[in-house]
């Protein structure tokens, strides 16, 4: 019994240690100078970073780094900052979003993922990390796949073989952006919620729960009955596919029909092809849901 008592206390002690040294690594990383913390002034609104934050080096999907964003002008003297009594650089700008750019920038490079809150709107969000030149701005409206919300694949195990069929890498981080049983079933519901944002996945079930979709790196905005321009609203994407979960099948678009991947009406539903092969019409509860 002594024994036994002796080795717990001793696994115990060695476990706390293992601990603590874990959590002095952690700390270290945030180990910095004084010299290395900046003080924003953005439109009144007070914001305390470092540096290397600001300039920190970022890479895309491809191991390559993204171009200087426009904070790093600003702090390595490329462009002559205003400071305000505080000797803070101020910066005329609405601070409403500048919070959630500083804190993906933070998040950038590290073990911790950045996660936007439901809150936040992610079209005016783009808007100002395209202002300060954040180039994986289009990554903030994203999130993990665990955090993947659908009522269409509501199972671990489904959201997996979504990826898998889809040839998405497994860090590829999603957001659900509209949901026609939530935000309503017409087209300008569709549109209000998914116009402007690029890179979007759709996904459908039918009555008869066959699930399907499609994919775009385009946006759905463009062509309205009163500005057709004559292109029938098409739009141009060669890594454009639509998919049968049902059937674990994805078909790759032609490279004949390149220009005609995608079709952008206010009048309809997410619509792929030219002919067309998968539309979802205006009001699609009430209404025939039509599959090539």
């Amino acid at each position: 019994m002594v024994n036994k008592d002796a080795n717990k206390m001793v696994n115990k002690v060695k476990d706390e240690e293992t601990n603590n040294d874990n959590m002095i690594k952690q700390f270290k990383k945030y180990e910095t100078i004084e010299s290395d913390i900046v003080k924003l002034n953005v439109g009144g609104t007070m914001f305390s970073t470092l540096k290397t934050t600001l300039t920190k080096k970022i890479e895309d999907k491809d191991g390559k780094l993204y171009l200087p964003n426009m904070f790093e002008s600003l702090v390595d003297g490329f462009v002559k900052p205003k400071y305000d009594e505080n000797k803070a650089i101020f910066i005329d700008r609405n601070s409403k979003y500048f919070g959630s750019i500083l804190d993906y920038l933070r998040m950038a490079n590290t073990d911790f993922e950045y996660e936007l809150a439901s809150s936040i709107d992610k079209t005016e969000l783009l808007k100002e990390a395209k202002f300060w030149h954040v180039e994986v701005y289009d990554q903030m409206i994203k999130c993990s796949i665990k955090n993947f919300d659908s009522l269409i694949l509501n199972t671990e195990d489904a959201k997996k073989n979504l990826f898998k069929i889809c040839e998405f890498p497994s860090k590829t981080r999603l957001k659900l952006l509209y949901q026609a049983t939530t935000d309503g079933f017409s087209a300008q519901n569709f549109h209000s919620k998914c116009d402007h944002a690029k890179k979007t996945l759709t996904i459908i079930k039918t009555t008869g729960n066959y699930i399907f979709g499609g994919y775009t790196e385009q946006s759905w905005d463009g062509y309205t009955e009163q500005s057709w321009d004559g292109n029938c609203g098409f739009k141009r994407d060669p890594n454009a596919f639509i998919f049968s979960f049902t059937n674990n099948v994805k078909a790759k678009i032609n490279p004949a029909y390149y220009e005609e991947a995608i079709y952008c009406n206010s009048s309809y539903g997410p619509t792929f092809g030219s002919g067309y092969d998968l539309y979802i019409s205006d009001n699609s509860n009430s209404s025939t849901l039509e599959k090539k």
